[in-house]
């Protein structure tokens, strides 16, 4: 193993992101009034604000028209807890086989899932890029189900709010996003009776704690100081050298919501300093977005069309993050590592 070793992702702000952080956790603005701010700057009239993405998404489940046993349709391919929140408001979760150049469900694959229990078809996009999913869209609308876009990994930085044909669009600023707030997220909502209900349920949560989010601030100002590949070289040896697994030190760190306390965690209004620090982070944008999108662009081109590198012909790549398939996944991490690149195993995704 390398001496020096780059991170698998390097928290997307900065020093002086981290002082503004700090100093909202002590001299907090109002947070209602920032929440207007950002809803109106998101798309007015459509936006509800949330702790993240799965907050957003369990209000929409609970506000939409469903009923124990109801299917939801999701690609094969998405963030692990949204199937779990589906199961518990009593849905069923069908996972749609997706094609891995656009790491999108095909046409043929949501038609074979369709069902008369289906009412919901989740689309998620991943790994920094967008499929073509107006064919899946439009078919979903014969069906008369509602359509949902969580995008996980795809915010860029820019205009783009969301395909403009969906009923919600769900925007994460999580820990490792794209311009993050270390956390939040950002529903457009489509439907105005929905968004209104959506809206009513989270007002009933209890508003995260300023002191809450100042511990995760600083717990991310110690992640991002290691994150510099000599010092992040040092903790995973040392990290090794008790004989723990950095991997899964590594993700119990960063993790926003604890498997066993996920909904107790996500049933809570976000804190104005988590506000007031997205309004900055999408007023400010991402400085290292334009240098990702070509060093991305560049790995996979070197990499050749003999790997097999899920998402290729993704729409709008802004290189997240670039996944390979391997016959030797082992071998392959090993050998990163030693190159001094700390590559690692899906954890967060399913099929």
């Amino acid at each position: 193993m390398s001496w020096s070793m780059w991170p698998p992702k390097r928290p997307d702000l900065g020093a002086l992101d981290l002082a503004f952080a700090v100093r909202a956790c002590l001299v907090g603005p109002d947070a209602e009034e920032v929440e207007d701010r950002l809803e109106a700057r998101w798309a007015p009239g459509r936006t509800l604000a949330t702790l993240s993405v799965r907050s957003a998404f369990d209000l929409f489940l609970a506000a939409a028209d469903l009923r124990p046993g109801d299917e939801i349709l999701f690609s094969g391919l998405t963030v692990g807890d949204m199937p779990r929140i589906a199961r518990h408001h009593g849905l069923v979760p069908i996972p749609v086989d997706v094609e891995l150049e656009t790491v999108t469900p095909a046409l043929p694959t949501l038609e074979a899932a369709l069902t008369p229990r289906a009412r919901v078809l989740v689309l998620a996009n991943l790994f920094g890029g967008r499929g073509a999913v107006e064919p899946l869209i439009r078919r979903a609308r014969e069906e008369g189900l509602l359509v949902v876009e969580d995008d996980a990994q795809a915010f860029d930085g820019g205009e783009w709010r969301g395909h403009p044909e969906v009923d919600v669009s769900l925007v994460s600023f999580g820990s490792i996003k794209t311009a993050t707030a270390l956390g939040a997220g950002l529903a457009r909502v489509d439907r105005p009776e929905l968004l209104t209900a959506m809206r009513a349920r989270q007002d009933a949560w209890p508003r995260q704690s300023a002191a809450a989010f100042l511990q995760r601030v600083l717990r991310y100002a110690v992640i991002t100081g290691g994150a510099r590949p000599a010092a992040y070289g040092g903790i995973v040896r040392a990290v090794r050298a008790v004989g723990a697994d950095h991997e899964a030190v590594l993700h119990e760190t960063t993790r926003g919501f604890p498997d066993a306390d996920l909904l107790q965690g996500i049933r809570r209004r976000p804190s104005a300093p988590l506000l007031a620090l997205l309004e900055r982070r999408l007023r400010r944008g991402s400085r290292r977005l334009d240098r990702r999108r070509a060093l991305g662009q560049a790995l996979v081109e070197r990499l050749g069309e003999e790997v097999t590198v899920p998402g290729r012909r993704q729409e709008a790549h802004q290189h997240w993050l670039t996944p390979v398939l391997s016959r030797d996944p082992d071998g392959l991490v090993d050998a990163l590592r030693r190159l001094g690149y700390d590559a690692t195993r899906g954890r967060s995704l399913v099929a």
